[in-house]
């Protein structure tokens, strides 16, 4: 066997052996660990809030709760003995709630109380930390007079589930629709990118301004509701610039970027403590004078009565 292919062959040992290596420590790592689901058990108020109110509208607030709960990839719901359970009589809700989890062993609870209002009925929610009892959020929503839960009051109760439960998930969506391209656009004083995908944006009103070359800027205030997509028709081809207010632009642009920093002058602290000595100096020369300049006490007038 000649050289070659002696040193072919042991090339080809070395790769398999290195290969057997790596599977092997790849096969003894322990697997990557799976972020554990918090917890949490719904606490409501014991008794219904009204008895003249039908019972199945709690159950319903309670049903939908649930629901919202167990669509968070985040929570994990831990069901109860329901109202049997003696940590459910405790009237304060952050009490209840904390007493509520150490019964169940779960890291969260959240305590449910509703409360009639006219024909309406009031949800209070407050998420407790079950070992420490201090309170990680809360929220409220009215809902409707009807008997039953409408459409309209499972959107507004699963949206104050989700903004007491995981606020970073309290979001809605913006769907721009621009009739130009090359446009650029600029929401809550920050550039953002245009798609064809919708933005997703806190709940909250929120400022956007989308700017283009050759046509006049686009403002608007956009009111963005929990899990609702809000489709806004950018025209920016109404309104073109004239050739006039095109060339201003440009200009300005150009100047805008062609322009230095302005320059950081150093602080002028030194003047404040120059000054503030010469107005020491200048009050004691004063106190000085005025007490030298003061009559003694063996100048005091002597006046001689003679008869």
């Amino acid at each position: 066997m000649t050289r070659a292919a002696l040193a072919a062959v042991s090339c080809a040992a070395a790769s398999l052996a290195a290969s057997l290596v790596a599977g092997t420590i790849a096969l003894a790592a322990p697997p990557p660990a799976v972020a554990r689901a918090t917890t949490i058990a719904l606490a409501p108020g014991s008794g219904d809030p009204d008895s003249s109110r039908p019972k199945n509208e709690t159950s319903e607030v309670l049903r939908e709760l649930a629901d919202t709960v167990r669509a968070l990839p985040s929570l994990a719901l831990v069901a109860g003995k329901g109202a049997a359970s003696p940590a459910l009589r405790e009237a304060d809700p952050i009490a209840r709630a904390q007493a509520f989890g150490r019964e169940l062993k779960t890291d969260r609870a959240l305590a449910v109380d509703l409360a009639p209002l006219g024909d309406g009925l009031v949800v209070y929610l407050h998420v407790v930390e079950t070992a420490s009892g201090r309170e990680l959020g809360s929220a409220n929503v009215t809902l409707g007079d009807g008997a039953h839960l409408t459409p309209d009051d499972r959107a507004r109760l699963r949206g104050a589930a989700v903004r007491a439960l995981d606020p970073s998930r309290f979001v809605g969506r913006v769907k721009l629709r621009l009739d130009v391209a090359g446009a650029q656009a600029v929401l809550d004083g920050a550039p953002i990118a245009l798609g064809a995908q919708p933005l997703e944006l806190a709940v909250g009103t929120h400022a956007l301004r989308v700017t283009h070359p050759a046509y006049h800027d686009f403002l608007r205030f956009i009111d963005v509701e929990f899990d609702r997509t809000v489709e806004l028709d950018v025209a920016l081809s109404a309104y073109p610039l004239s050739e006039g207010q095109m060339t201003e632009h440009r200009r300005a642009v150009i100047e805008s970027a062609a322009a230095p920093p302005p320059s950081k002058k150093p602080p002028r602290t030194w003047r404040w403590w120059v000054l503030g000595a010469s107005l020491a100096a200048v009050a004691a020369g004063t106190i000085a004078v005025v007490w030298v300049a003061r009559p003694s006490v063996h100048q005091d007038l002597v006046v001689d009565y003679r008869h």
